[in-house]
């Protein structure tokens, strides 16, 4: 059975698959753009139309969206960038899921910058404590519950490493009694 073809992209079918996407997910503007053209040009393909007025309600609706505020790439920023943190991501990890997201490269070091003051006014070293969350949830260093041998310590300090923390951030939370 063939897939059904998608609906004539008319502007109002633009804005209801829009918005209902803006409802259940938030969105840089560069990756709710991109969705909704990739979406358009489906509908735009499948019914053999020109895509210039199709392209035009697009545009039209995402500045829509920007300036009514749903569309905010320093509060989505912000947001994922917290919780990345909370989930043991690094800032070198932190600040990659950004700019893939289509986040400006100053707003994803503008966001990390605000996140790491407010850890450090709060006295926690927020490196540190991402990455003692990540051994953490990976029961590595003082969580693995035993000693470790040699191969096993230099393992846990090579997936720390390949998370973005430095070394010395790693070899301190594998070496750590707590």
């Amino acid at each position: 059975m063939a897939a059904r073809p998608p609906p004539r992209p008319t502007e109002a079918w633009i804005r209801a698959v829009g918005a209902r996407y803006l409802d259940r997910y938030a969105a840089t503007e560069q990756s709710f753009r991109r969705w909704l053209t990739r979406k358009v040009n489906d509908a735009v393909r499948a019914h053999e139309m020109d895509p210039e007025e199709a392209t035009r309600h697009v545009d039209g609706f995402v500045a829509r969206m920007c300036a009514l505020g749903v569309l905010n790439d320093e509060r989505f920023a912000a947001s994922k960038a917290a919780t990345l943190r909370r989930r043991g991501q690094s800032a070198r990890a932190v600040r990659q899921a950004l700019t893939q997201k289509g986040v400006p490269a100053e707003l994803a070091d503008e966001a990390l910058a605000t996140l790491e003051a407010t850890a450090r006014e709060a006295g926690g070293e927020p490196e540190l404590d991402a990455a003692r969350t990540y051994a953490r949830k990976h029961r590595m260093g003082p969580w693995r519950g035993r000693t470790a041998d040699p191969e096993e310590r230099r393992k846990e300090l090579g997936r720390l490493g390949r998370k973005g923390y430095s070394f010395e951030t790693a070899r301190r939370v594998v070496d750590a009694d707590e």
